[in-house]
Formats: C-alpha cells, structure tokens, sequence
C-alpha cells in the first residue's frame, strides 16, 4: 500500500499565510497528504493544522482497512536530508 506520491516528487502547491508582519506565501502540502492518508484506509485521529512559530504541522492517524502484505522488495519509507 502507499500512501499518496510520498516516494516521489511532488509539484507544490503555494497557499496565503497572514502573519504579524503581513501576509507571506509558504510552501503546503498538508491537505494533499492528509487526503492521501484518507484514500488509503486511514482514520485521523487528531491533527494540528499550524504549530505555532515552527511552520510544522503534525497528525495522528490509524489503519482501519485490513493491512496488506508487502510484496519482495517493496520499500516503505525512505528517509533523506
């Protein structure tokens, strides 16, 4: 199973975020991956849309389809800096 492009590139999408100091454009993909969580199977149990002074966003999410199993080979995450 995977959950939306995550092991690919993804084209950004730009939304309007007001601050202090005025308004500023930020780079967003929350929606996208909260929707891709959604078509695979997963319930969101909690989410924080804006964490504040970080930029970060963080949810909690459960497996509510029968899992599958992986197939040889298959990756599940890939970490990168």
């Amino acid at each position: 199973m995977m959950v939306g492009p995550l092991a690919a590139p993804c084209p950004a999408r730009r939304e309007p975020r007001s601050s202090g100091l005025g308004a500023r454009r930020i780079l967003t993909l929350g929606p996208d991956i909260r929707g891709w969580f959604d078509q695979a199977g997963f319930e969101e149990l909690s989410f924080e849309e804006w964490i504040e002074g970080t930029g970060m966003r963080v949810g909690v999410n459960r497996l509510i389809t029968p899992p599958q199993p992986l197939r040889p080979g298959e990756v599940i995450f890939t970490f990168s800096r």
